[in-house]
């Protein structure tokens, strides 16, 4: 249960305002437990921001999805305890089964192009 997020890009003109984040996995795989924080915690206001973009005032996020990846496994982004923290849940290659608890493979930890969304409705 590790990983890295870094802020990749922010909408303009849209609302609510849509952050995306490029994730890089490491470690294990803990499955995820809804609405706890138990699981691989996604925290996007944790994320490094190398392009100094405006993050939210509120540092709530109201949504969040898979925009691309994770190196043809399935994937999905569930309540954590709070608006602050996601869980992501990651499928094998059978349709609608959660992966298992356990080392990722390097097909997810070498995936370059793994980004998530989140949506918020102000800015600083």
């Amino acid at each position: 249960m590790a990983n890295t997020m870094a802020l990749q890009d922010k909408s303009i003109d849209t609302n609510p305002i849509t952050f995306t984040h490029k994730v890089t996995l490491s470690g294990s795989y803990v499955q995820a437990v809804r609405g706890t924080n138990t699981g691989e915690v996604l925290t996007p206001n944790s994320a490094t921001n190398p392009r100094f973009l405006p993050k939210p005032s509120a540092s709530v996020y109201q949504r969040a999805y898979v925009v691309n990846g994770p190196a043809g496994f399935g994937a999905e982004i569930l309540p954590g305890a709070d608006g602050t923290h996601w869980l992501l849940k990651l499928f094998g290659t059978t349709p609608g089964t959660e992966l298992l608890a356990g080392a990722y493979n390097a097909g997810l930890t070498g995936d370059l192009d793994f980004l998530v969304a989140f949506e918020a409705r102000s800015c600083d």
